[in-house]
């Protein structure tokens, strides 16, 4: 099940929203397609960011899978990730 939610007043200027995504059972190939957005990603795995997709992306996801994550507005994560976003890509 994936879901989005507003950030907020605080974070409107630099974030689209939050977003969570959860399999009770697993999924071999969920799209994510090219948004123009970096994210950051919390999992079991840890925390990481991921640059804007140029191209649609698929992933397995395993059971009981959580993720939840922070979606930057286009070119505004560089201010909080202090790295070129480039980089990311």
């Amino acid at each position: 099940m994936y879901r989005e939610q507003p950030v907020g007043p605080a974070l409107d200027r630099w974030a689209e929203c939050v977003w969570s995504i959860e399999s009770a059972e697993p999924i071999r190939g969920h799209a994510v397609r090219p948004d123009g957005c970096i994210d950051i990603l919390y999992s079991p795995a840890g925390l990481q960011a991921v640059g804007a997709m140029t191209s649609e992306q698929r992933y397995d996801l395993a059971r009981h899978a959580h993720t939840v994550g922070l979606r930057f507005r286009p070119g505004m994560a560089a201010a909080f990730l202090r790295v070129n976003a480039a980089e990311l890509n």
